[in-house]
């Protein structure tokens, strides 16, 4: 079952909907305002014993409009960019 939230946020609709992508991850939300969008997924699974930190991973992607893709050429399993990793971390 899929729901959208929609309010006005500084000039522009900010949309937040859920259900639609990701069905299998643990939960997922995608959040648009204006021509951004985001897509956040969480997942978690039992503690392993003798672990006494929280792993967390992050990945970023930026996407770009196809014209301005095609400008860079880039490949789909290449390593990410510097700026890339920066965010993630």
């Amino acid at each position: 079952m899929s729901q959208t939230f929609e309010t006005e946020f500084a000039g522009r609709t900010l949309t937040i909907e859920t259900g639609k992508m990701a069905l299998l991850a643990g939960g997922a939300v995608t959040v648009r305002f204006g021509d951004t969008m985001v897509l956040g997924t969480a997942n978690r699974s039992d503690p392993r014993p003798g672990l006494d930190f929280f792993p967390l991973t992050v990945e970023f992607e930026s996407v770009c409009t196809p014209r301005a893709r095609s400008r860079r050429l880039i490949k789909r399993e290449s390593r990410p960019s510097e700026q890339a990793i920066l965010a993630c971390r």
